[in-house]
């Protein structure tokens, strides 16, 4: 729903939730049937012959399908520098057809090259997975891994390739709307390598070891790598002629458009449109969501479609309420995205440019009228996107690979030579004038439009864009518009850039019907010469004025008129007059920032209506037991002291370790940290059971809800009764939510280290007893404890037991820490509906021990 053509830059297709077959491609009953078909053929052929590898040191041999680790065997597939691999034996019949290629015999057919891979990974087979391992060289970048929330880098981190609707999704998500099991790796040379996991199946991408990818599926899928090749576009661009390239869209589909779920009439959706045009803010389309749908069925896909540049957020935030700094700021960047769309969800305030206030709405305005002159520099971007599969918006550090401190930089990007960057830091109310630039010349323009909650503007030296003039739609222009070029000379006075122009509808250009211009602009006796230096396409220039910009420094410039195809000259200004020009520039330009209104920063974000939670932390007490939870802080359960023993179990900090649950297998995933609402409290001396129930916000329609309670009539055990609930998923989801899993995660405090130990029954029978020097270890399966734990302390001669629904926990984890032992229950990871929460049932006794 929220992502209907959002498009960042790698497809691989899969389906939303677990009720559907493990094959996670769309396709209709026929196809299904045909490759049913087809893979049992390639089955039975695989029983029948043995795979001859020629490749990798086994050639002439025939490799039994009994191997279960080694080296991959590999073949010269597509072009130089690409490589498909397989484990050896039967493996490579068995593997299903490409989905992901846009000719799927490609992945399947040797070609003739003398070259050989660089990198050659490793695999293992264990119970039907496949684990490919690809070591790179230490210090090696990670990027990719398709859409997943978090930092830039992906170093570090692990990714599931299993789509959910992640609505309101946060930072430690992992699965969104589509999945990409693709691995972008910079070398510390800058060169780059792309890695492709090609199945279908749900895959782990799991970048936590340095300089290591690893990749976990379902056997068997081959890996295919691009490169290394010189540079990340180089590796984009072979990529491309795998997976083909994104369509080019009609040219008004660049213009802003404005969303919400929903606007339900066309009273509405009129009076929407009038108020942008009443207002002079630029918009094309306006979106009513998925109301429109009967019974909110979704159509079918042409069959982490291929490539995806026309990528943006839902300016503003999709789900809750923004705030005016939120969203005049978010505008302000999202008007620079390839797709700008503007989102709400259904319940929310009016989230249109003039909802928030006049200073928001005017830096909405400013920040679109940017965006439409620069529409045809996008256009022209698209069109590269299509032909070589080079994204519209990308990092900062593939302006220079080989620079280290660009690869972290997220506050800025590329589109093409024109770098955007966050203008102001939160809270510092003035514009940040030094930035992370990097290397060579980069010159700063405006449109005399700065503002302190708009980005900044700059342009690469050698580079030429071309900009239309303002408008309040894309069907406004007229090809009779005046044209400008803004021209930024590189160290030896040259510059150069391309326009692409048809009649905007994102076909006829397949016909030839279009017009590619390359202009260049150089200097010469302190002249500027801009001419047209070649064309292509069947498509007429414009009868349209020439304005060329000549950038100067500190958004300086000179220009000068002509018509467009004609040359065009422009005088050098002298060292002196430059410097004059640039200085008064800058003094108008801190001039504007001081004058412009702010927009006022609300810190508090409007969200679930529920009363204020005191501060004070909330005691129970009963029986055996006091407990004190803080509601305002994950819920977290600081202090849990068995009386009779006079044993402190659990003491922590207000704001760390104590008794936790997150909604994920990361640690510190969502949960651990948002603020729980009280629900409902009984006292014993009410003459009830000793009760606390809290309710955490996880967002995207879940909640994390935990019971706390001692019943009168068993005083010596503490119950904990939680669950992950689904009380809203999108509408688009089949009702089911983003993957998640309930991960308990207590932190016990040890008197005595050395003398505290683990002990527990497996369900096979088999005794364990792990002590702090075995490490951290997980059990699952038939080695899972057998219903309960028990931490013993020898000195004390006390333990604490902890017992569990076996069948609600699928993996315990012991981590010992510094006088500190983590005795962690996770659940089965999957997305959940109001139909099937996930949940945890346990509680804790304190036993006497020899």
């Amino acid at each position: 729903m929220e992502q209907a053509l959002r498009v960042p830059t790698l497809q691989i297709f899969s389906t939303i939730h677990s009720q559907l077959p493990p094959l996670r491609s769309i396709f209709t009953l026929t196809t299904f049937s045909k490759f049913r078909s087809f893979r049992k053929k390639r089955l039975r052929l695989s029983t029948k012959f043995a795979l001859e590898s020629k490749m990798a040191g086994h050639e002439g041999k025939t490799v039994t399908s009994d191997v279960k680790s080694g080296n991959m065997i590999f073949e010269p597939i597509l072009e130089d520098g690409v490589f498909r691999f397989d484990c050896p034996g039967d493996d490579r019949l068995a593997a299903y057809p490409s989905l992901s290629f846009i000719n799927s015999k490609d992945r399947d057919t040797s070609i003739i090259s003398h070259s050989v891979p660089s990198y050659i990974p490793t695999f293992e087979c264990v119970l039907g997975q496949q684990i490919v391992k690809l070591e790179l060289p230490s210090g090696t970048s990670f990027y990719g891994t398709g859409e997943v929330s978090g930092p830039l880098e992906r170093t570090g981190k692990r990714v599931f390739a299993w789509n959910t609707d992640a609505w309101g999704y946060g930072p430690g998500t992992t699965s969104l709307y589509q999945s990409h099991p693709w691995v972008l790796a910079i070398t510390p040379n800058g060169e780059a390598m792309g890695v492709l996991a090609d199945t279908t199946l749900r895959c782990e991408v799991d970048l936590r070891k340095e300089s290591i990818i690893q990749f976990i599926a379902s056997a068997s899928y081959p890996i295919i790598t691009f490169g290394p090749f010189a540079s990340p576009t180089a590796v984009l661009k072979s990529f491309s002629h795998a997976i083909g390239t994104v369509f080019m869209p009609p040219k008004w589909s660049l213009g802003y458009q404005q969303c919400r779920w929903s606007y339900d009439s066309d009273t509405r959706v009129r009076e929407i449109a009038k108020t942008f045009r009443t207002n002079g803010i630029p918009c094309d389309v306006i979106w009513m969501d998925i109301d429109y749908m009967d019974g909110f069925r979704c159509f079918t896909f042409d069959q982490g479609l291929s490539g995806q540049p026309f990528s943006g957020p839902d300016i503003g935030g999709f789900a809750g309420n923004a705030t005016p700094k939120l969203f005049g700021r978010w505008m302000g960047v999202g008007a620079m995205f390839p797709f700008c769309r503007g989102h709400s969800e259904t319940g929310t305030l009016d989230h249109e440019p003039w909802s928030f206030g006049e200073e928001c709405e005017e830096v909405c305005r400013l920040a679109l009228k940017r965006r439409y002159r620069l529409i045809p520099h996008l256009y022209t971007l698209f069109y590269a996107a299509h032909t070589t599969g080079t994204p519209v918006a990308m990092p900062t550090f593939f302006a220079d690979p080989k620079d280290p401190n660009l690869r972290t930089l997220e506050n800025s990007f590329l589109l093409g030579p024109l770098l955007v960057y966050a203008s102001t830091i939160p809270d510092q109310g003035t514009d940040k004038l030094q930035h992370d630039l990097p290397k060579g010349i980069w010159l700063r323009f405006d449109f005399d439009d700065s503002h302190p909650d708009l980005p900044t503007l700059y342009l690469q030296g050698g580079s030429i864009i071309p900009l239309g003039p303002p408008h309040q739609h894309v069907g406004e222009a007229n090809l009779s518009d005046d044209l400008t070029l803004i021209v930024a000379l590189d160290e030896y006075g040259k510059a150069k850039g391309v326009l692409f122009e048809d009649d905007g509808d994102g076909y006829e250009f397949t016909n030839g019907g279009y017009l590619l211009t390359h202009y260049v602009a150089e200097l010469q006796s302190s002249v500027v010469t801009v001419r047209v230096s070649g064309t292509e396409g069947s498509w007429k220039r414009p009868n349209r004025r020439l304005h060329v910009q000549l950038l100067l420094g500190g958004s300086a410039m000179v220009d000068s008129w002509g018509m467009d195809g004609d040359v065009v000259q422009i005088m050098m200004p002298s060292e002196s007059d430059v410097s004059e020009l640039v200085s008064a520039s800058e003094k108008k330009y801190r001039s504007h920032l001081e004058s412009s209104k702010h927009i006022p920063d609300f810190e508090e974000v409007s969200g679930p209506k529920g009363a204020k939670l005191s501060r004070i932390p909330i005691e129970l007490k009963s029986g055996d037991w006091i407990v004190k939870i803080v509601p305002w802080i994950g819920g977290r359960i600081i202090s849990m002291e068995h009386l009779p023993s006079g044993t402190q179990w659990l003491h922590s900090r207000i704001e760390i370790n104590g008794y936790e649950e997150y909604s994920g297998t990361e640690y510190r995933s969502a949960g651990c940290s948002e603020e729980y609402k009280v629900i409902e409290q009984d006292l014993e001396h009410a003459g009830e059971d000793e009760s606390l129930i809290l309710e955490g916000d996880i967002g995207g329609g879940l909640v994390i809800q935990r019971q706390i309670f001692i019943q009168k009539d068993d005083p010596k055990i503490l119950h904990i009764d939680s669950s992950i609930v689904a009380q809203k998923v999108g509408a688009g989801s089949g009702g089911f939510s983003r993957l998640v899993c309930l991960r308990v995660h207590p932190t016990f405090t040890l008197l005595h280290p050395m003398e505290t130990f683990v002990s527990f029954t497996s369900i096979d029978g088999s005794k364990h007893e792990i002590k702090p020097e075995s490490g951290d270890q997980f059990y699952e399966g038939n080695l899972l404890p057998h219903g309960e734990w028990m931490l013993v302390d020898k000195c004390l001669g006390v333990g604490l037991v902890n017992r569990f629904n076996v069948k609600e926990v699928y993996k315990c984890y012991i981590h010992w820490g510094t006088g500190t032992v983590n005795l962690e229950l996770w659940s089965e990871e999957r997305p959940v509906s109001r139909q099937s929460p996930l949940k945890i049932s346990h509680e804790y006794e304190v036993e006497a021990t020899p």
